[in-house]
């Protein structure tokens, strides 16, 4: 599951840029019930396992549109900030043992 929501705060003027907030939201959940060796020596396991993804996503962006003189079209140089925050936990569906680990970028 993902969504997402962008706003103009300032919209481009001749003097200045514009500048646009950007937010977002990934979600994702993977089930895991066998473990294969991939070396090729047999070895399985069978497992009840489940892998839950959460992203988040701030961005301020500043952008302004640049006309140029050489060519017949409209240049767009943007500039701006971004901060991602990404947390993974695994759960034993089977047992009520439960690991995680928490990534801030």
């Amino acid at each position: 599951m993902t969504a997402g929501l962008k706003a103009v705060l300032y919209p481009d003027t001749v003097v200045t840029p514009a500048i646009a907030v950007d937010l977002s939201l990934s979600r994702s959940r993977y089930w895991f019930n066998r473990v294969t060796a991939s070396n090729g020596s047999g070895v399985n396991s069978n497992i009840d396992q489940r892998l839950d993804l959460m992203q988040y996503q701030v961005a301020v962006e500043a952008s302004h549109v640049f006309t140029l003189q050489d060519a017949d079209g409209k240049a767009d140089d943007k500039a701006g900030l971004v901060a991602l925050s990404a947390k993974a936990s695994s759960s034993s569906l089977t047992a009520a043992s439960s690991g995680g680990a928490y990534s801030q970028i």
